[in-house]
């Protein structure tokens, strides 16, 4: 039989590995523009209207973003949430996206070339987690 402190360290770090993830919240961008971490590949660009509203701009999974003056540029690998024996997981594409985002107009685009931005890539060895880099 365990005694009280000792079964309470147990918990703790059992426990320790259960919930968010260090990573998860949500970063400022520019002008209401979010990335937004849920954990796993549950990573986003959100718009936030009012502090308690904001609204999915880029879907799952960016892994890359950089802002560039007036425009987010961002690298997305779209995923898609699935059931796999009984087990929640995800399903990422094996094609790399690449948006921009003008923070000014709201203007939203898909592009098919992001070589003027070379951070901007998709993770495309790595199942979960993405890389982010907060550029000029």
């Amino acid at each position: 039989l365990m005694k009280p402190f000792h079964a309470l360290s147990l918990l703790i770090i059992v426990a320790s590995g259960c919930g968010p993830g260090v990573t998860d919240g949500a970063y400022p961008i520019s002008k209401g523009y979010l990335f937004y971490d849920t954990g796993s590949n549950g990573k986003t660009i959100r718009y936030e209207e009012r502090r308690d509203w904001s609204t999915t701009i880029v879907s799952e999974r960016v892994d890359a973003y950089v802002l560039d003056g007036h425009r987010i540029i961002i690298a997305r690998r779209p995923a898609e949430a699935m059931m796999r024996d009984g087990i929640a997981d995800w399903k990422l594409s094996s094609m790399c996206e690449y948006w921009i985002i003008d923070v000014e107009t709201h203007a939203v685009e898909q592009i098919a070339d992001a070589s003027k931005w070379p951070s901007v890539r998709c993770d495309m060895g790595n199942a979960y987690g993405a890389t982010v880099e907060h550029g000029n």
